[in-house]
Order: C-alpha cells, then sequence, then structure tokens
C-alpha cells in the first residue's frame, strides 16, 4: 500500500493557466501562489509549494513537477478571486501550452454605501398544510401582506417524514412592481441589466432522479424605484409537522444599492439603514 502512496507522488505535473477579469481582458503581474498534493502516509498529506507572476497576457506556468494534485491562489491589489467558482478544474485538466485553463478575478469598481439584512423566516400553512407563504421587506425582514418579495411554497403532501418522504413541490417568488432574475455568476457583485421576471417557478416532481427537498437560489433583484440588489435564498420544503404552525423555514439574505446603481460591491463598514 505505501508502494502505491509512493507512486502516486511521482505523477507528473504540467499546468497552463491565463487570468483574465470579468471583461475577459488579461490581468498581469498577478501573483499566482501554487502547491502541489504529496501524500505522504496512508492518512496523511503533505505540500510543496511555488510561486510565479503572471505575464502581459495574464498567462502563468508551473512545469515539470510532479504530486498527486495541483491547487493555485491568484493574488493581485486591488482584485479579489473567489476559491469556490473554480474547485473542480483540476479533475478536467489536460494541459496544452497552447490552450491555457481561463480563470477569472474580479477587478473591484469600488464599493457604495448599501443595506444588508440577514434573517430567518417561518412560511406558515394556509391551514391545510400544503401551502405555504411569506410576504416580506427583504432589506429589513419585515413581514406583512404589502412586502415586496413573496415567497410561495406548495407540496402535493401535508406532512413529511424528512430524508425518506419524495413529493411534488413548487416554489414561487414574486418582487411586487419590480422583477428578478437567477445568477450563477461566480462574483455577484454587479447587478444584471436585463432580463428581470416578476415572478419566477421552480419545481420538483417526486420521481425526478435528481429530486431534492431544497431550493438553494441568487437573484438579482429590481425594486419597483428601479433599485437594484441581490437576494439570496435557502428553503427545505421538508417542513414535517406544519399542523403544529411550526411552518417552513426560509433564510434570505439581501442587499440593495439604494443609488440606483447596479454595482453591488458591498463593504460592511459603509452599510446604512433602510
Amino acid at each position: 500500500m505505501l508502494e502505491v502512496v509512493a507512486i502516486s507522488n511521482t505523477t507528473p505535473i504540467n499546468v497552463y493557466g491565463k487570468i483574465v477579469d470579468q471583461y475577459g481582458q488579461p490581468v498581469a503581474q498577478a501573483e499566482i501562489q501554487g502547491g502541489v498534493l504529496i501524500n505522504v502516509g496512508l492518512e496523511n498529506s503533505g505540500e510543496k509549494k511555488y510561486s510565479t507572476v503572471t505575464d502581459a497576457q495574464g498567462r502563468f506556468q508551473f512545469t515539470g513537477l510532479q504530486g498527486v494534485r495541483f491547487g493555485f491562489i491568484p493574488k493581485k491589489e486591488g482584485y479579489v478571486f473567489d476559491l469556490k467558482a473554480d474547485l473542480k478544474w483540476w479533475d478536467k485538466y489536460k494541459p496544452d501550452p497552447n490552450n491555457p485553463a481561463v480563470f477569472t478575478m474580479w477587478k473591484l469598481q469600488g464599493t457604495e454605501p448599501m443595506v444588508h439584512a440577514k434573517q430567518t423566516n417561518r412560511m406558515l400553512s394556509n391551514g391545510q398544510g400544503t401551502v405555504f407563504t411569506v410576504a416580506l421587506n427583504p432589506w429589513t425582514g419585515k413581514i406583512d401582506g404589502a412586502g415586496e418579495l413573496s415567497v410561495t411554497l406548495t407540496r402535493s403532501v401535508a406532512t413529511v417524514r424528512r430524508g425518506v418522504d419524495r413529493y411534488d413541490w413548487e416554489v414561487k417568488i414574486e418582487m411586487r412592481g419590480g422583477g428578478l432574475v437567477e445568477t450563477l455568476d461566480p462574483y455577484k457583485n454587479m447587478a444584471a441589466d436585463t432580463g428581470y421576471q416578476p415572478v419566477l417557478y421552480f419545481t420538483q416532481k417526486a420521481g425526478d432522479p435528481k429530486w431534492t427537498a431544497s431550493l438553494y437560489k441568487d437573484f438579482y433583484v429590481q425594486t419597483a424605484q428601479g433599485r437594484y440588489g441581490r437576494v439570496s435564498l435557502d428553503l427545505p420544503t421538508d417542513s414535517d409537522r406544519p399542523d403544529r404552525g411550526f411552518g417552513t423555514g426560509l433564510i434570505l439574505e439581501a442587499w440593495l444599492n439604494p443609488s440606483g446603481s447596479r454595482n453591488l460591491e458591498f463593504d460592511e463598514a459603509k452599510q446604512v439603514k433602510p
């Protein structure tokens, strides 16, 4: 077994990469801090560290290395890099000096005063245990029937055995007077300029091969007053005893730029009250 571990450390590693900003422009003179994973035993591992900088085209390379796998962090003042955005790149990477792997850093535009709120709410049943709803002001967390953002969960069963039962469910998300657009952007620092819809629906059927009980989504939002923001939603649909008034837990985190700018770069020190 130890021989297998030793052999894994001799795997050749060559990496050819390129760093660009959100506009696709190369990021020159970014420091690249790289590391090679080394197995040192059946339950332990170590790391060999390397470093370089990107050239005028944003390119960098590490060649002639050996180990199990490679990881890196690019750094440059005025830029940020989200490690989560490219966690799995190595698993499908094939080295090619003429076709470098491209990674994006966000070039900071400058933070602005913003409203920020995070709250956990209970979506109460309609009395039958199959429909749950909440309307709230996402920027304050206050719940009322006239709230800008409403979330409605409808499911095919009243009670659920968590981790056991499958059921049909549908979530309706509405931004009254404004709109939402789902985002998968790794950097959610600039709200979309188009594509907003007043209502979005997400559904799951009990027989779906990849069925899940939870809904995790990020949205850019536009208010009725034309302001831009972002909302992160975490909704587990499997509340097991709505008949006891427990409702369904909903976690929302929201950011709003009151100036009307689409810039969503946030600095907690500049947080303002709504």
